[in-house]
């Protein structure tokens, strides 16, 4: 359950933002948490689920800082209700649309997980027609 103190990141960078927020809001506190614990551990994603792990929400709830810092990548009709309710305050993060197209070709060439993306002009033409993720 979101608390009114808790920022939610939006898409975009969440990697440099959630370090940055990181630091601002406890690096004076808490100056080893950048090195003692993992990131996504400090600032979990809401929408992460993978079996034997906690859950991004599981994460959240056991943070024991305020704000808790919380990241994610749903669009704004996904964010749960409650975080509305509670008035969280949202950072959002836009990203240049030719920078996300360039380096998402660049991830789904390099990650086996994801089907090989293809040529460059055929990608760029599928992102433009929002066939590929984040397109359009």
């Amino acid at each position: 359950h979101p608390q009114s103190s808790d920022p939610r990141i939006a898409p975009g960078r969440t990697t440099w933002v959630s370090y940055i927020l990181d630091l601002l809001y406890f690096g004076h506190t808490g100056p080893d948490r950048q090195t003692s614990i993992p990131l996504n551990d400090r600032v979990p994603f809401l929408e992460f689920g993978k079996p034997s792990v906690p859950t991004g929400t599981e994460q959240a709830e056991k943070l024991p800082t305020t704000p808790r810092l919380i990241k994610t990548h749903l669009p704004v009709q996904f964010v749960p209700q409650s975080f509305w309710q509670q008035r969280c305050r949202i950072i959002y993060v836009a990203r240049n649309a030719k920078d996300n197209v360039v380096s998402y070709f660049h991830f789904a060439r390099m990650n086996s997980a994801l089907p090989e993306p293809g040529d460059w002009s055929s990608y760029l033409q599928e992102f433009m027609e929002g066939k590929r993720a984040f397109g359009s």
